[in-house]
């Protein structure tokens, strides 16, 4: 394939574990690029593969691409490791969060880009669930 994959979509539509299948499966062909992040660590994300956190703000401010996440914390990623990923024959894959971002990757990288809208797929149950979380009594 040898595109740049951009995977988007809310919290818990499954970016992250579509990531991890791609990397089962598509070793040899995928390359996941990193985004580096000012936050902290947040449970369960010791064994984290497409975030590294707790960077100093200046550094993350510095790369090619960064935006602010809807929790104020700025994320980024450099240009450089897309462009090695492409040059070893494999397909970069990224998780973006910021719309702005995205039309500037698909700008940049006209035909060699494949974005990917994940949504999740809200069931009886989850919908049912919800209901019980938001009860009072």
């Amino acid at each position: 394939m040898n595109k740049l994959i951009t995977l988007t979509g809310d919290s818990g539509c499954g970016k992250t574990h579509l990531m991890r299948l791609l990397m089962k499966f598509y070793v040899d062909n995928v390359s996941i690029i990193k985004k580096y992040s000012d936050r902290g660590l947040r449970p369960g994300e010791e064994n984290a593969i497409e975030i590294k956190p707790g960077c100093a703000t200046a550094d993350v401010k510095s790369m090619n691409y960064v935006y602010t996440g809807k929790n104020n914390k700025v994320y980024g990623f450099q240009k450089e490791d897309i462009d090695i990923a492409f040059q070893e024959g494999k397909s970069p894959i990224v998780i973006v969060d910021d719309e702005d971002l995205l039309v500037r990757l698909c700008r940049e990288y006209e035909s060699r880009i494949c974005p990917i809208y994940m949504q999740r797929d809200v069931t009886d149950l989850d919908f049912i669930e919800e209901l019980r979380k938001g009860r009072k009594n």
